[in-house]
């Protein structure tokens, strides 16, 4: 919408931000990459200030089910290993079987 434009135009052509603690953040320079409210959106609807500033646009293909199974799995930090180290600071082991990140994948596609 125009509002949520109007409020994101401040923030990317830089600017200080005062977070909820206090503490201030010089947007000035931080690469903004925008994604879904936008998804739908063509260039010509939104304002000229932030056609300017978003001037690369890329449309992406939605993922398969392979691909998020390897982005559950692959990464350094990916996010199974994230949940069994959150669980292991409760004293809890837990593994994921091949047939349950099997499962798991196509729960993302919806």
């Amino acid at each position: 919408s125009m509002g949520v434009q109007q409020d994101l135009l401040p923030l990317i052509e830089g600017s200080t931000v005062t977070l909820k603690d206090g503490t201030t953040i010089d947007t000035d320079c931080i690469l903004f990459i925008c994604s879904g409210a936008f998804h739908m959106s063509k260039p010509s609807d939104m304002i000229a200030e932030l056609q300017g500033r978003l001037p690369v646009r890329v449309e992406l293909q939605p993922l398969t089910e392979k691909e998020f199974r390897r982005i559950l799995i692959e990464p350094k930090f990916n996010l199974l290993a994230q949940q069994q180290a959150m669980m292991k600071a409760e004293n809890v082991d837990i593994e994921f079987s091949d047939s349950g990140i099997d499962a798991l994948a196509p729960c993302t596609l919806r």
